[in-house]
């Protein structure tokens, strides 16, 4: 990441930091400034020197493509740790990132080329059973001229929410109103169509006992909570795993660098905690993908659709390399 002390710094010694990290939830519920609910907009910039450190986190060296890796999450992460989670009163151990639902425009690439805005936002707190909510944000990234590069909604499950903060959520006009994907049944609960291995493509990619420190370094995303052995004692009773978004950027990486697909909408979901190191496999066919760990578990799944395909589906007994 470029300018990666003074971000980490600015992380580890900010106020709003410190009490979304240690302090006890409060929710509040936000009011909008100008029609917007806990908004932002800051410009960044994407390095030769940030695109290859993806590429290098994810072995997709030597790619001609632009591929949409999250580029924009430290801005996102930025917002998220000093912004949103602090006005809304959040603690980070309640947060688990679920899911994204994302569109590509054909003019992506443009991304690399000069100066972009990511313009952030909370749209919508959806209560759920047991004392949960989704917290769904968008992201839209666009170019210095206005042109729209990338746009996505993501869903984070916020936990141990009161019962009085339920009923108030419930009971607004204004929440509670976007169509989200876990708001009958868990999660957890999605049936697996790939359980078997068979009639399905298959990419493998090994994730290092330092992949959550190397994609936390990268992408602003540290994941205090549960990416180190130290921190998920104090927090996750003790409980490592993987952040949700490397597991979908290793997805990405099979799409784009190996299958060659020039994707335009991708959601994915997370289903079950990624241990690491081992070997996961992303299974997938022309439309649908899953991706399984070493006891054959399914942690992400999700869907996708493309511009075009330039690469063929691999059966099993070709894997993709």
């Amino acid at each position: 990441m470029d300018n990666r002390f003074k971000f980490f710094t600015s992380m580890v010694f900010n106020k709003n930091v410190f009490k979304t990290v240690f302090r006890k939830q409060n929710f509040i519920i936000p009011k909008p400034v100008n029609g917007v609910y806990v908004g932002a907009s800051k410009q960044f910039k994407i390095s030769k020197d940030y695109l290859n450190e993806w590429n290098e986190l994810l072995n997709s060296e030597g790619n001609s493509k632009v591929i949409p890796y999250t580029y924009y999450w430290p801005w996102l992460m930025d917002w998220l740790m000093k912004k949103l989670l602090p006005e809304l009163g959040l603690n980070l151990r309640n947060v688990l990132h679920t899911g994204q639902e994302a569109e590509f425009p054909q003019n992506f690439a443009n991304v690399v080329k000069e100066s972009n805005v990511v313009k952030l936002k909370l749209i919508d707190l959806y209560p759920l059973k047991r004392n949960k909510i989704d917290m769904v944000t968008l992201t839209v990234v666009e170019s210095k001229d206005g042109e729209v590069l990338f746009r996505a909604i993501d869903h984070t499950i916020i936990l141990n929410m009161k019962n009085s903060d339920m009923e108030a959520l419930k009971k607004s006009d204004i929440w509670g109103k976007v169509d989200v994907p876990f708001k009958n049944n868990s999660f957890r609960n999605k049936e697996s169509k790939f359980s078997d291995s068979k009639n399905c493509g298959i990419s493998e990619f090994y994730c290092k006992k330092n992949i959550a420190s190397k994609f936390g370094s990268v992408s602003g995303a540290l994941s205090v909570t549960h990416a180190t052995i130290l921190t998920a004692k104090i927090f996750r009773q003790g409980k490592v795993f993987l952040q949700g978004m490397c597991t979908g950027n290793i997805v990405m990486r099979a799409l784009f660098h190996q299958l060659k697909e020039d994707v335009s909408n991708f959601e994915v979901y997370f289903t079950n905690q990624l241990p690491f190191p081992q070997t996961v496999e992303v299974r997938f066919d022309e439309t649908d993908f899953e991706v399984f760990d070493e006891s054959n578990t399914m942690v992400a799944y999700g869907t996708r659709k493309v511009h075009q395909i330039s690469g063929s589906i691999e059966t099993k007994e070709q894997k993709v390399a």
